[in-house]
């Protein structure tokens, strides 16, 4: 159980993280089959940011001559997972989560 009382479950071999997004998942496989959405897919990834680097030129210290340059993380990327993603017949994308 987690900070929300939500508990975790399994059905047909996939984990949800709540009992309602489980029944939101069967429900739009129910839709995806009747024809009324395509596409659908379960915990997208988005970049929201996208990670920052900085280029580091580095001297030898015994001959004073260029190293090869390196890349230094200097902000991780952000991102945003959506429970289910979707397209509805018009070919408009629906990007969807579920909170109780």
């Amino acid at each position: 159980m987690n900070k929300y009382h939500s508990r975790k479950i399994t059905i047909d071999g996939e984990n949800f993280d709540s009992q309602k997004e489980a029944r939101r998942w069967q429900a739009l496989r129910l839709l995806e089959r009747t024809g009324q959405i395509q596409g659908l897919r379960r915990q997208v990834r988005f970049e929201l940011i996208p990670p920052q680097y900085e280029t580091i030129t580095r001297y030898s210290k015994k001959t004073g001559k260029r190293l090869k340059d390196e890349e230094k993380l200097v902000e991780r990327g952000v991102y945003y997972i959506a429970d289910f993603v979707y397209s509805r017949p018009d070919g408009a994308m629906v990007v969807e989560d579920t909170k109780g």
